[in-house]
């Protein structure tokens, strides 16, 4: 008789690992700008809030934006095969992009999302102090309270920037809460 043993992996083991798969600021910030052009997006905003501590940097588009569902299908890892077919615009290939560019950078971060012409952001936050203080392999699910909170932020943000969009309306923000590799 065949026996098997449960083989999960250590969450915040295999975050940290994915953290350094050789990406750098710069091209953490391509790969998340990658997917705002492949959901459309006409305006793409980079913006922190170092008034805080950790700091905040927000990467934020007026694409498509996504459904709940959608979204906690793009936060899950990885969010889709490399063999299934993809739009030839579509520059993503395994579904890790988001994910890795992100815990290359920072240790929590947040997406909020809402399909454009919606009015709600629905929020996914991937903690590795979570992963690492539960032993489990979970995705936290903000409440409305949080997201609204994360969206003043951001529109916080974005009022102290001295060249702000004109009849702009985000429907994906990332948040990164801190970059470990800089503080």
């Amino acid at each position: 008789m065949q026996r098997y043993e449960n083989a999960n992996p250590n969450p915040e083991y295999l975050i940290k690992s994915i953290a350094e798969q050789g990406y750098n600021l710069e091209t953490a910030l391509a790969d998340l700008i990658d997917n705002s052009i492949t959901a459309n997006a006409g305006k793409i905003e980079i913006l922190t809030n170092i008034e805080q501590d950790p700091f905040l940097l927000f990467v934020a588009d007026d694409g498509c934006g996504m459904s709940e569902g959608t979204l906690l299908k793009n936060m899950q890892l990885p969010s889709q095969s490399p063999e299934y077919g993809r739009e030839q615009r579509d520059l993503g290939r395994f579904g890790l992009g988001l994910k890795t560019a992100s815990f290359s950078q920072t240790r929590c971060f947040t997406v909020l999302s809402r399909v454009k012409g919606k009015e709600k952001f629905s929020g996914l936050t991937w903690d590795v102090d979570y992963l690492k203080d539960s032993g489990e392999w979970k995705i936290i699910v903000n409440s409305e309270e949080e997201v609204n909170n994360l969206v003043s932020k951001y529109n916080e943000a974005n009022y102290n920037h001295l060249n702000s969009f004109e009849n702009y309306t985000p429907n994906t923000i990332v948040i990164w809460n801190g970059l470990y590799k800089f503080e």
